[in-house]
């Protein structure tokens, strides 16, 4: 299964990635095409595919996970 069948932190992940990225979009240091291609290769990463069963306890998990996703994101695609 491509997405998890409830809540789980993997959701976080998509929403961080896709932000990072189209940002990267506006500051014109990727190309349009290059967002749906990048974020496919970002979320089939094996680090995050444990995070589509772990349900998020508190905002604190998300913020954490959103924070990394970014600068993952930034080191991936510059």
């Amino acid at each position: 299964d491509f997405l998890p069948k409830k809540t789980s932190l993997f959701e976080t992940i998509i929403v961080a990635a896709n932000d990072e990225l189209v940002s990267l979009f506006l500051q014109k240091k990727i190309n349009f095409n290059e967002i749906s291609k990048k974020i496919l290769k970002i979320i089939n990463l094996n680090e995050f595919q444990k995070y589509k069963k772990k349900e998020p306890k508190n905002i604190q998990d998300i913020h954490i996970l959103s924070k990394y996703v970014r600068l993952k994101v930034n080191s991936f695609c510059i």
